[in-house]
């Protein structure tokens, strides 16, 4: 197992290129590592390991991890992992995007956040995925590919939280 912090998984590790898959998860707790430098921290997986799916995930947890390596969804991906239709909301402070490192060799798609108040985090997140509003954010429609409300659906839109937003719905 390849050492890393997070709130679900600590590491996906490949194989010999057998892939593992990372789905229907979500964190909603906060994340303290405060000698954590040099790590990786993520959200929901500390190390997202080569050929490795993090998907149809959600987290909504803080981070204070000093001088570590932060993602929130993976702390580190490596090459050719992927991450498809997952959430962030929340705060940006102490996290660094949907992946800490390695960001230019993950297949990223189906991206949203909402950092409720945050300013200046389009460099961290926007290049990965898309930002919405409070009232895109209670609206299926603002999720482009994802399976929202409908027979065998994965998502699920949570109308009696403020902001209204979408969870796993098959999450534990």
């Amino acid at each position: 197992v390849i050492g890393g912090v997070n709130g679900i998984v600590q590491s996906v590790t490949e194989y010999s290129y057998n892939s593992s898959t990372v789905s229907q998860n979500l964190n909603h707790g906060s994340i303290s590592a405060p000698n954590a430098t040099g790590g990786y921290i993520g959200g929901l997986v500390g190390i997202t390991a080569d050929y490795s799916i993090v998907r149809e995930c959600l987290n909504i947890g803080d981070c204070n991890a000093p001088g570590a390596t932060t993602g929130q969804l993976t702390g580190k991906a490596s090459p050719e992992a992927e991450i498809h239709n997952s959430l962030v909301l929340g705060k940006a402070s102490g996290w660094s995007g949907f992946a800490g490192t390695d960001k230019s060799s993950v297949t990223y798609g189906g991206l949203y956040y909402y950092l409720s108040g945050q300013t200046n985090v389009s460099g961290n997140y926007g290049d990965q995925g898309t930002e919405l509003n409070s009232s895109q954010l209670g609206s299926s429609g603002s999720f482009s590919g994802w399976s929202i409300g409908s027979d065998n659906s994965l998502w699920s839109i949570q109308s009696e939280t403020s902001p209204a937003y979408p969870i796993p719905l098959n999450s534990e």
